[in-house]
């Protein structure tokens, strides 16, 4: 069997679909040695990462020498497909809306991380919601199977496209096993930050609620009278310039934090210096970061929508995120309990048990098998 996995979102830095590719790609090295793996890049001036290489013999990369967007034209109006730099494969993977012109009998397989752009078009703005929705509807027309990264999704997917529940499966996320609390790091996350923090990953774009969260952080400010910080790290996404103009007007500015990006090894230390972990999200395909603060044995204070109920079961402290009241209360309770933060730490440390990127890798390896006709 040949598979071709597109590992365009390695390159280009997109969050939490960069760490969920990596690491598909890595645990099917680890798995599986029978199958040949071809790990599809489009050229791209814009890389902010270098491809990944799987020092695997049945593992190799294609470069599409096209940029994405003469691709895209090129396919809609001339002879040419993706095929024809794919080479002979049995399965396609297309991981982040990516569409491929398929001419010689290759099996598409789809997975949607969320349907977030259906949810909240407010977050994407009307016309980059419509353009991901005609995506998603162009890629069905020729997918053959749909892998959603969380049972919420794909009830939410089925609740907004015409799919069947056969081809469909919710198939979690794993847990990045290079993460470790007991690494031996600076508890000083802190180089550079003079004060106990709370920390906060995701990309700053309108769900990750930021703006709510800063002005929780204020709430709480006024109460918390000890030195006490803010870090948030995630680069910019979409619409970021209500967060930012938050974060400006905030009477508590000096003690909000953006680091932007930070490579792995920050993130780890920045983890390690931590109180705890706050991620008000007001939508989730998954939750990735949730995950990434327990492995490093942090107590989790998260909103109770979409699938974090799912990824968290009850190792998190859960409030409403639209709340800012609730979303204060909850970094308030954090601080003053030690006892309580304890428990969640330690439920934290169960709660991990339930993901492995080797078993997402075998269930999506098996659908691999049944669209190819091996299974």
């Amino acid at each position: 069997m040949r598979i071709a996995i597109d590992c365009e979102p390695i390159t280009c830095n997109m969050g939490g679909i960069r760490v969920y590719t990596m690491n598909l790609v890595r645990a099917l090295a680890r798995i599986e040695t029978d199958t040949q793996f071809r790990l599809y890049y489009s050229f791209s001036r814009r890389y902010l990462h270098t491809p990944l290489t799987v020092p695997r013999e049945n593992f190799s990369n294609i470069y599409n020498p096209l940029p994405a967007a003469v691709m895209d034209w090129a396919t809609a109006h001339t002879p040419l497909s993706h095929s024809f730099f794919l080479g002979s494969v049995d399965v396609v993977h297309s991981i982040n809306f990516r569409y491929f012109k398929l001419t010689r009998g290759e099996k598409l397989v789809v997975t949607i991380h969320d349907v977030c752009f259906l949810l909240f078009p407010q977050f994407f703005g009307e016309e980059m919601a419509s353009k991901l929705k005609r995506s998603v509807e162009r890629l069905l027309q020729d997918a053959e199977y749909v892998i959603t990264v969380s049972e919420n999704t794909r009830r939410d997917f089925l609740e907004h496209f015409i799919w069947p529940e056969d081809r469909i499966s919710a198939i979690l996320e794993g847990v990045d096993t290079r993460m470790a609390a007991g690494l031996t790091l600076s508890r000083g996350g802190r180089r550079g930050i003079d004060a106990p923090y709370i920390l906060s990953v995701g990309t700053l774009e309108p769900r990750k609620n930021y703006s709510r969260l800063f002005r929780a952080f204020s709430e709480l400010k006024r109460e918390h009278k000890e030195p006490l910080k803010l870090v948030v790290v995630g680069g910019r996404g979409w619409l970021y310039g209500e967060t930012l103009k938050t974060w400006e007007d905030s009477p508590v500015r000096e003690d909000i934090v953006i680091l932007g990006r930070v490579e792995f090894e920050r993130l780890q230390e920045l983890y390690r210096g931590a109180e705890f972990f706050v991620y008000p999200s007001v939508y989730e395909g998954f939750g990735l970061p949730i995950l990434e603060a327990q492995q490093m044995g942090l107590a989790v204070l998260a909103g109770d929508n979409s699938s974090i109920p799912e990824v968290c079961g009850d190792s998190a402290l859960l409030v409403n995120s639209s709340s800012e009241r609730e979303i204060a209360w909850g970094m308030k309770r954090l601080l003053a309990d030690l006892d309580f933060r304890r428990m969640l730490v330690e439920r934290g440390r169960v709660n991990l048990g339930r993901f492995s990127w080797d078993d997402t890798a075998r269930r999506v390896l098996e659908i691999y098998r049944l669209v190819a006709g091996e299974g």
